[in-house]
């Protein structure tokens, strides 16, 4: 089980996601990575790759807004 309360090392993790704020982030802070996906629809997030066992993750900017939101029903 996860103690909410716990800092990543308590968990002895190596990433740790989180969010809500809408402001990337891709932070090493001692042996925890931690990242934080953003908002596309504010134009900046955070992308993270696995790739044979490999995570990359890089912030990114989006530069032109092509997407088109539509309601489905």
């Amino acid at each position: 089980a996860v103690n909410a309360n716990a800092t990543p090392e308590d968990q002895q993790a190596t990433i740790a996601l989180f969010g809500h704020t809408h402001r990337p982030c891709v932070e090493r802070v001692g042996g925890v990575l931690l990242i934080n996906p953003g908002a596309l629809m504010d134009g900046r997030y955070a992308e993270l790759t696995l790739e044979e066992g490999l995570l990359s993750a890089q912030e990114l900017e989006k530069i032109a807004h092509s997407i088109r939101w539509q309601t489905v029903g």
